[in-house]
C-alpha cells in the first residue's frame, strides 16, 4: 500500500489532497491424508486400515487493486467540500469488466461562524451549528468466484467403466461474461450541533441507500431444460434502505 498527502493554506483557503494505491493477493494450496484401524502404535499412514484410507486437496489464488483520491477545501472553517473517487479492480470478473469508477462528494457549512449568526445574540444557547450533506456510489463485487469461466469438478465415481466406478468430473453450470460490478447510491443529510457552552452535543441525521443492478439467477423467469443451474447475471431490480441516526453526549465538570 502506498499513500501520498499535500496540505496548503493560502489566507484563509486550505486545500488538501491525498492519492492511495492498494495491491492484494494471495495463494492456497493444501493436502490431507486419513486411514484410521490401526492395530499398532505406528505413526504412518501405511499401518492404518486401507478400506477406510482417504485424501483430498485444492488450491486457489486472488487478486485485487484499487485507487482512490480525495480533494478537500476549507474556506474559514465555514464552507467545506471534499470529492472522492476510487477506481478498484477485481478478478472476480473478466478481462475487461474488471475495473470500476465509485465517486462521492460531500459537503459542509459551519452556520455559527457567519457573522449574521452572532448578531442573532443567540450565541450563549447555541453555541455551534453545522448543516452537512454526502452522496456517494460504493462498487460490489460479491459474486461467485470465476463465473465468468465454464468450470468444472472433479468427483469419484462418476461413471462404470468394464464394471468399475471410475472418476470424473462434472460441470459446475453455465458461465456468464455479463458479470461485474454492480453499486450501492448513498445520500446523507445531518447537522451537528452544540449547546450549554458545549455542554450538550448532539448529532442527527438522515440517509438513504439504494443497490441496483445487483446479481441474481434468471431461473424464475424460465424453466430449466438443461439440467443445470443457469448463470448469475446484472439484474434491473434494486432495494432501497433508509432511515435516521442521532446521538446526544452530555459532559460537564464539577469542582474536581
Amino acid at each position: 500500500e502506498f499513500h501520498i498527502d499535500y496540505s496548503k493554506k493560502v489566507g484563509e483557503h486550505t486545500f488538501e489532497g491525498m492519492l492511495v494505491s492498494n495491491a492484494q493477493g494471495g495463494n492456497n494450496e493444501w493436502f490431507s491424508a486419513y486411514r484410521d484401524g490401526y492395530v499398532s502404535n505406528m505413526p504412518y499412514l501405511f499401518a492404518g486400515n486401507p478400506a477406510n484410507k482417504t485424501n483430498d486437496g485444492a488450491a486457489s489464488e486472488w487478486g485485487r487493486v484499487g485507487y482512490v483520491g480525495r480533494v478537500k477545501y476549507d474556506f474559514a472553517g465555514k464552507y467545506l467540500a471534499e470529492l472522492n473517487g476510487r477506481y478498484d479492480g477485481s478478478d472476480n470478473f473478466a478481462e475487461g469488466k474488471r475495473f470500476g469508477f465509485f465517486p462521492s462528494v460531500s459537503l459542509g457549512w459551519v452556520v455559527s461562524k457567519e457573522d449574521f449568526f452572532n448578531k442573532l445574540n443567540i450565541g450563549n444557547f447555541l453555541n455551534s451549528l453545522k448543516l452537512r450533506g454526502s452522496y456517494g456510489v460504493i462498487g460490489n463485487d460479491n459474486v461467485s468466484r470465476f463465473s465468468y469461466l465454464s468450470s468444472y469438478s472433479g468427483n469419484s465415481q462418476v461413471y462404470v467403466s468394464g464394471g468399475t466406478l471410475v472418476n470424473g468430473y462434472s460441470s459446475n453450470g453455465l458461465a456468464s461474461e455479463n458479470v461485474t460490478w454492480y453499486s450501492t447510491k448513498s445520500l446523507d443529510f445531518g447537522f451537528d450541533v452544540a449547546v450549554l457552552d458545549n455542554h450538550l452535543k448532539g448529532a442527527f441525521d438522515y440517509f438513504y441507500t439504494r443497490t441496483s443492478n445487483y446479481l441474481t439467477s434468471p431461473a424464475f423467469g424460465y424453466t430449466d431444460p438443461l439440467g443445470t443451474s443457469l448463470p448469475q447475471v446484472l439484474s434491473d431490480a434494486a432495494f432501497r434502505k433508509a432511515g435516521i441516526d442521532g446521538s446526544l453526549n452530555y459532559s460537564n465538570k464539577i469542582n474536581e
